[in-house]
């Protein structure tokens, strides 16, 4: 076996068996996560760029389809967008005015969050003035950037929870314990 086949099996090896490695790519896979999804019709894209300014400045990340559909030319790339953004949130906060009504993606976007289980909100300034559907009332109402900031904080502390929980799945003892099983059985991959 020469020098360059054991660091093949090496690589091969820690790629395939390494848990710790599995639960790191998971940490990571976290912190590439959207925090907060923005929809809303383009006529409140105004407001939505607050709200994610909004998200941005607590510490959150957000994702506006005013900046980041950039190069989707097409219905087909957008939704193909739209569904990877959603799919990698976290929540959705949809941008709830009088004219959300004419919208077809904004009844999308929720939708498709609802059917994944995100954390769902609802952005209206004048709940009172505007009519909305009796569905956008089984989740938070956001009113103003008090309620935001409340919203945003329970999302940063979920996240925080998140993380830890990810991290506490091995102790120091039990990644030593693996580092020796896997030190040792590439010793006898390259003595074998």
């Amino acid at each position: 076996m020469g020098a360059n086949d054991g660091r093949v099996v090496v690589g091969k090896f820690f790629a395939e068996s390494a848990p710790e490695h599995r639960v790191l790519a998971s940490v990571n896979q976290v912190s590439q996560r959207i925090d907060v999804f923005v929809s809303h019709k383009s006529d409140d894209e105004s407001k939505a760029m607050a709200v994610a300014r909004c998200v941005k400045e607590l510490g959150l990340t957000a994702w506006v389809d005013a900046i980041d559909m950039e190069g989707a030319t097409d219905n087909e790339q957008m939704v193909n967008r739209i569904q990877e953004a959603i799919s990698r949130a976290s929540s959705l906060i949809a941008v709830v005015t009088n004219v959300t009504n004419e919208s077809w993606w904004v009844p999308f976007e929720i939708g498709l969050a609802y059917e994944k289980e995100k954390d769902l909100a609802t952005y209206c300034e004048d709940a009172a003035k505007v009519h909305l559907p009796s569905f956008l009332w089984s989740w938070p109402l956001v009113k103003d950037h008090h309620d935001l900031h409340r919203w945003c904080e329970s999302i940063m502390e979920t996240k925080t929870m998140l993380q830890e929980a990810v991290m506490e799945t091995y102790t120091d003892q039990d990644r030593k314990r693996a580092y020796r099983r896997r030190l040792f059985k590439i010793r006898d991959q390259l003595l074998g």
